[in-house]
């Protein structure tokens, strides 16, 4: 759970560095100290983690896409808090066979939960400062370069995966479908420049530049669309897009860039017309 003891006490070197548990004194056997080293990069672990979690729910400007991943970290810390009461009721229960739980056995108990809480400390510290799409790649790495072939690692990032990535999946159906985007912490991999643009107030009168309206922010660009644009020319003409490329051609990039403006352009011809 995080908290100091007789034994040992939570320190950092300075106030940037990470906070970590270590013994104080040597009162403690040696045997038994060696198992607890073993334990300790738990506590150190939760309390970097939980920390990381409650810094940034309170934070409105870390996005919806941090939020969600920090609650979906909160659960899996509330069941390991469960498993941890659990346990400790096991430790003042009689047993009726007169066998007690000894720290041997608290160590073989907890040794996934060991795996679980390493695996949230790496991921935290990758997304540490990130926020929206550049959150989500940092993710998609994470588990393509460290945790390829690992099985528990794969999961817990999966599952984070999937439930991060929801608030991004909506905002592409929006402005894939309708040229709409709400994104008020510039999450997306589209960031509207013009305010009027961002209102729904584009219209034919005001004769705004077509690439006046928005952009594409390449460190919100997922991996699997930034893949299939990395051979993207470099020259575009005023639409996005290079005049004699067909859009059969086109990059995932650009064709998400122009799509939703495509569809504003739609709407400003006729204003009086449903948009949807």
């Amino acid at each position: 759970m995080g908290l100091e003891g007789h034994y040992f006490q939570l320190q950092s070197e300075n106030e940037n560095d990470p906070p970590y548990f270590s013994f104080v004194g040597d009162e403690i056997d040696s045997s038994l100290a060696s198992l607890v080293s073993r334990i300790l990069p738990l506590c150190t672990n939760f309390v970097y983690v939980n920390r990381y979690v409650e810094s940034t729910l309170c934070y409105y400007e870390c996005g919806v896409i941090a939020r969600i991943l920090c609650e979906s970290i909160g659960y899996i810390l509330q069941e390991y808090l469960a498993f941890v009461s659990n346990l400790n009721y096991s430790l003042h229960e009689e047993h009726t066979d007169g066998i007690k739980v000894s720290m041997s056995m608290i160590h073989v108990q907890i040794k996934p939960s060991i795996r679980t809480m390493s695996v949230l400390a790496r991921i935290v510290n990758t997304v540490q400062g990130k926020k929206g799409g550049a959150l989500l790649v940092s993710l998609q790495n994470l588990m393509a370069k460290h945790y390829n072939g690992d099985e528990k690692g794969n999961e817990i990032i999966l599952q984070l995966l999937n439930k991060c990535a929801a608030p991004y999946a909506r905002m592409m159906r929006s402005w894939m479908n309708g040229g709409r985007l709400h994104d008020p912490c510039n999450e997306f991999m589209i960031e509207i420049t013009s305010r009027a643009f961002r209102d729904s107030h584009v219209t034919i009168k005001q004769g705004m530049e077509w690439i006046d309206w928005c952009k594409v922010q390449d460190e919100n660009v997922l991996k699997s669309i930034s893949i299939s644009s990395i051979d993207a020319p470099k020259k575009r003409s005023i639409f996005g897009v290079e005049r004699h490329r067909s859009t059969s051609s086109m990059s995932a990039v650009d064709k998400v860039h122009t799509t939703g403006k495509y569809w504003r352009t739609i709407h400003a011809c006729n204003e009086s017309a449903p948009f949807s």
